[in-house]
């Protein structure tokens, strides 16, 4: 496979959009006295209206989304320092084929968010670029089905999840990743599912040539079907993440009593071993439920010789849960306890607990009204100048969607953030209001 690194990407640039933005920008001021954003993405309740062309489905769509966000770079609470706000138009055209065959399946996904917006338009507007192409073969006996696919995305994002600066905060990115799954029919009872894909992500500026990395990750679960809709299920994951271009400061080996410093870097073993329960999706209660241990061990390479440095084992689970309560209400829970990586090849990780309600509750046959809160804990081992710190992220948020036809819908939306945090000054506290009025067709 071609190393991503020698990828060329040219930033598209849209001088006609440029201009219409403008003029819708100034319309949707002078009939909102609100703007609202939405926080459930990615799921549309407007019905795809399939075209045909042979055996192929296509399915394009178009977006238009109109975002005010009190606090745009998520700028701490000190009273000496002014949020920053920020208007954004997103324009989101997509277009998605599918050729759906019994022992054959093709997909080819695109979507690009083209964001314009009206205060930081030169170092903000940006452009990203998703494509996704996917094969799934599926034997006749339906007892053995293997997907390949491969997914690029160009975007921009920030350098690091604890960095919200607003000279630093984002970089050209491109991501490539390619996946392989294998679904195997043991028996009636029991399935086989094997999980391996190869990520590479580079940012485009030197300044940030230590968020650079490479990521192998491999899962192997085993499902047993003990009631009609339910099965059991144990798995074991592997997450190898190598940072290439990472560099820091470690303490090597004893020289005339005294310890020496060198530089190297951390890369990170993930293990995970979980048992639980997986829902079939067809039943009024469906979703998977695991839990078990995870431990990440930073190995530091310095010499081309790499060593464990220091290893955590933590309890983690992951919990997603839909239950239709009645035929327009729908409850949606969510739960997850992992670990992450905070300062990329530093060797410090995050313990991330959290916890999010949902609830879609359709109105009249048009209407669906929906309510998310949300909770985080994320407890740092160190941040990056080597305090322990401990956030607390609550979320709340309501929207409400209308289908103008079949094919359209429009959706308007409000969401509140407050992070409270421990560390020194209270630099990571922050508070954000988020409102969108979005359209979206379906052709």
């Amino acid at each position: 496979m071609s190393n991503i690194s020698n990828y060329k990407i040219s930033r598209l640039k849209f001088p006609l959009i440029d201009l219409i933005s403008r003029y819708l920008a100034y319309f949707a001021r002078i009939i909102c006295t609100l703007y609202f954003v939405i926080i459930f993405t990615g799921v549309s309740l407007a019905r795809e209206i399939n075209i045909r062309a042979g055996n192929f489905e296509i399915n394009p769509s178009f977006g238009i989304t109109q975002e005010f966000n009190s606090n745009f770079f998520s700028e701490d609470n000190s009273s000496e320092e002014q949020p920053d706000s920020e208007e954004t138009i997103i324009y989101t055209p997509r277009l998605r084929i599918k050729y759906p065959g019994r022992n054959l399946i093709l997909e080819f996904d695109y979507m690009s968010d083209i964001k314009r917006n009206r205060y930081f338009s030169i170092s903000e507007d940006t452009e990203d670029q998703n494509v996704f192409v996917g094969v799934g073969l599926i034997s006749p006996g339906q007892r053995l089905k293997l997907t390949l696919s491969n997914q690029f995305l160009e975007t921009r994002d920030p350098s690091s999840i604890d960095i919200r600066d607003a000279l630093i905060n984002r970089a050209d990115r491109v991501e490539n990743i390619i996946k392989a799954k294998i679904d195997f029919k043991l028996t009636e009872l029991f399935k086989l599912v094997f999980k391996v894909s190869h990520e590479n992500n580079r940012f485009s500026e030197r300044a940030f040539e230590e968020e650079n990395t490479q990521t192998l990750f491999y899962n192997s679960s085993l499902f047993y079907q003990f009631l009609p809709k339910t099965s059991a299920t144990i798995m074991y994951e592997v997450e190898s993440i190598i940072y290439p271009d990472s560099h820091v400061i470690v303490p090597s080996a004893k020289t005339d009593g005294t310890y020496r410093r060198t530089i190297g870097n951390f890369n990170t073993l993930a293990q995970s071993i979980r048992t639980g329960l997986s829902f079939d999706a067809t039943a009024k209660l469906s979703g998977d439920v695991t839990f078990g241990y995870i431990t990440k061990k930073p190995t530091q390479s310095t010499t081309g010789t790499s060593k464990i440095v220091k290893s955590f084992s933590e309890f983690a689970f992951d919990a997603d849960l839909t239950w239709k309560i009645r035929e327009r209400t729908t409850l949606i829970a969510e739960a997850k306890r992992t670990i992450d990586n905070v300062i990329t090849g530093s060797g410090s990780f995050i313990t991330r607990s959290g916890i999010a309600l949902g609830l879609s509750q359709e109105i009249l046959d048009k209407f669906t009204l929906y309510l998310k809160s949300i909770y985080i804990n994320s407890e740092y081992n160190r941040d990056n100048e080597g305090n322990k710190r401990n956030d607390n992220l609550y979320g709340l948020g309501i929207s409400l969607a209308y289908d103008i036809q079949q094919w359209i819908e429009i959706k308007l939306s409000y969401q509140h953030k407050n992070n409270l945090s421990n560390s020194k000054f209270n630099e990571n506290e922050y508070r954000s209001n988020e409102w969108i009025f979005n359209i979206n067709a379906l052709f």
